[in-house]
């Protein structure tokens, strides 16, 4: 999985490279760690606290490449960067929030209606 980051300019340089070592792929020899384990790996690593990496993450906005929403093409936006790891139930068939409201909005044709003038408003402006 690829991803893009957009951070927030007031994270220093230190914080987004231990952001980044969090979110990168975890390396052959910690693949059996639990994410409890490779986050507090990384703390180590950078001498922080989990809270430290907590809020540096979520100056961060995460987008997956590979995970687009069916309908409009928008990437998957990880909400909560620190679940990074965690993927949508079906990512080959996710549809984003935005395009589920307005699957789900109902219709009303006579609404629509009252946006066009009437016929014989209509018939005057083109008479001018």
């Amino acid at each position: 999985m690829t991803y893009n980051m957009l951070c927030s300019p007031m994270l220093t340089n230190e914080q987004i490279k231990f952001c980044d070592a969090y979110l990168t792929a975890i390396p052959e020899k910690l693949e059996n760690m639990n994410k409890e384990d490779f986050k507090n790996f990384v703390c180590e690593k950078f001498g922080i606290s989990p809270e430290q990496l907590a809020m540096s993450l979520s100056n961060f906005r995460l987008f997956y490449n590979d995970i687009t929403c069916i309908h409009c093409g928008i990437r998957y936006e990880i909400e909560q960067p620190l679940a990074f790891h965690k993927l949508p139930k079906n990512p080959h068939n996710w549809t984003c929030k935005s395009c589920k409201t307005f699957l789900k909005r109902s219709f009303d044709f006579n609404l629509l209606m009252d946006w066009y003038p009437k016929n014989d408003q209509a018939d005057d402006s083109f008479s001018r």
